[in-house]
């Protein structure tokens, strides 16, 4: 295996994670494997320590209730959420779901061969869909050059427009420090493949 090969490895497995923690709700079982598994959080460009570090504060002074609630409040409700997490909230006009935005995504995976498919009926363009695409991509079978055009493409075309906002909303609006550091570790990561 070369290092290019790696790259693409640990950086699919980075998106895998993220994509898990802003898409599923977190459960006892989820926090016990993000706490063994987070201190082996790869170096790509930034020290990932301190981001690690809050999330596992977190994880220790807020327990799996509170951070729960917290995903609930940011994400699903009741009432209205903190961070809407589709993009086409974010580019159409009248800042509806199912958006342009959503249709030149769902096309762009169809052209790319990326099955990306939400667990309910909700738009494709969920950020952390997004991320699960990203890992496809980085895990497929396409070269180097290819990969990194789609990867470069995602994000420039789909993600960026929208995306990085989403990710700063969520740093700013959570109430534990499990969700501000895994918005952190999730910019510093689209930051580095950008």
């Amino acid at each position: 295996m070369t290092s290019e090969d790696n790259k693409w490895i640990i950086s699919a497995a980075m998106f895998n994670w993220l994509a898990d923690i802003f898409y599923q709700i977190p459960t006892a079982e989820k926090l016990v494997l993000v706490k063994e598994s987070l201190v082996d959080w790869p170096i790509l460009s930034k020290d990932p320590s301190v981001h690690v570090n809050t999330i596992l504060a977190s994880i220790e002074a807020d327990g799996q209730g509170e951070i729960n609630q917290d995903f609930h409040r940011l994400f699903i409700g009741p009432g209205k959420k903190e961070v809407y997490p589709w993009g086409s909230i974010y580019t159409d006009e009248e800042k509806l779901l199912f958006g342009p935005s959503t249709f030149l995504w769902k096309e762009f995976c169809f052209e790319n061969n990326l099955d990306i498919q939400p667990e309910s009926n909700e738009p494709t363009d969920h950020f952390a869909l997004f991320f699960y695409g990203l890992a496809a991509i980085m895990l497929s079978e396409y070269d180097d050059e290819k990969k990194s055009f789609i990867v470069s493409k995602i994000l420039k075309v789909h993600f960026h427009p929208w995306g990085k906002t989403v990710l700063e909303l969520i740093e700013q609006k959570a109430q534990t420090g499990y969700f501000k550091g895994f918005a952190l570790l999730a910019k510093d990561l689209v930051e580095h493949w950008s």
